[in-house]
């Protein structure tokens, strides 16, 4: 008696949610391991000893990014010092944070004011490494230990975590048997595949118009806008697509997974300085400046998992192409 093939499945609204729940999961261990490592430099930084520098040079740094990119300006203090150590006089570098507030750079820029060229610090060095310094005195703006903007971010992933994956499970008890197998009409697949496809497009020709216009050296986030754009064309495609063309279907999957994860691969992992901020605003506004290493933890958690997942899918693409050909 011949068996009726099982219905292909698609993946339901509740395995996308709980998808997420497990990314943001991923998120909050890597970024409390940050944290601690973080901390415990903070920490052995407020041990190094005390000297008092003169300042040979220092300013506000301004990263200002080229008109019509979309990118926030940054700022930071800069400073050349001298002391002596032992008799031997050092040479240092003191850097603050960056920072996207302006009301943050006013603050440096009337701090820089009143600590011009042959002004005194109190800076902390590495007794091991003495050109190694940092600023010493509580009243800098944008410098100190990130512990408590990390903890808020990584308490953040966690929250979110938890409600995602009750909102999954949630959604999984109300869905109905057949969910997972139901698709949209052959109209609407081809409404969502043509707009997600002009949304592709779009950002790939804004990318392009400002990489062209572009005065200064190109670099690796200059770039993110191609496979950013590569994943709306990719998933239209999809969402075009007839579920009976599975084979076409699983190919521009593969090519979607591998364009989110080379997004996240040049933000994580590109050359250059990155600079991370964002917000929340509910009645007050809440910023979150995380350095650096913090951002790039981040997103580099989503990254290694796109890598990874992609990596599988090529090779079942291999393994089925070359067991067709055989």
């Amino acid at each position: 008696m011949a068996s009726t093939p099982p219905a292909p499945r698609h993946t339901t609204a509740s395995g996308a949610v709980g998808l997420f729940g497990l990314f943001f999961g991923l998120c909050a261990i890597f970024a409390l391991v940050v944290t601690v490592v973080e901390w415990r430099e903070d920490a052995a930084r407020e041990r190094w000893p005390l000297a008092s520098a003169r300042v040979e040079q220092g300013d506000v740094d301004a990263d200002l990014p080229r008109p019509r990119s979309g990118a926030s300006p940054t700022w930071r203090l800069r400073y050349r010092v001298r002391f002596e150590v032992d008799g031997v006089e050092q040479r240092a570098t003191l850097t603050s944070h960056s920072t996207s507030s302006e009301a943050d750079a006013a603050k440096m820029l009337a701090w820089a004011a009143q600590h011009r060229r042959g002004a005194r610090l109190e800076v902390r060095y590495d007794p091991a490494r003495p050109e190694r310094a940092v600023f010493a005195s509580a009243d800098v703006p944008d410098f100190g230990p990130r512990t408590r903007t990390n903890l808020q971010l990584t308490f953040g992933a966690a929250a979110a975590c938890v409600a995602l994956l009750w909102l999954a499970r949630l959604m999984a008890a109300r869905e109905a048997p057949d969910a997972a197998t139901r698709a949209l009409s052959p109209g609407g697949r081809l409404a969502w595949g043509i707009f997600c496809t002009a949304m592709g497009i779009l950002v790939i020709g804004l990318g392009l118009y400002a990489a062209v216009r572009a005065t200064h050296a190109l670099a690796s986030e200059d770039f993110v806008f191609l496979p950013a754009g590569l994943m709306f064309v990719f998933a239209g495609v999809m969402l075009a697509l007839a579920p009976e063309r599975a084979a076409l279907q699983r190919l521009f999957g593969a090519l979607l997974i591998t364009a989110f994860a080379l997004t996240l691969d040049l933000i994580a992992f590109g050359p250059g300085e990155r600079h991370f901020s964002g917000g929340i605003s509910i009645g007050i506004n809440i910023g979150f400046n995380p350095g650096e290493l913090f951002g790039r933890i981040v997103f580099g958690t989503g990254a290694v998992i796109l890598d990874v997942i992609a990596a599988v899918l090529w090779a079942r693409e291999i393994r089925l192409l070359l067991a067709r050909d055989s």
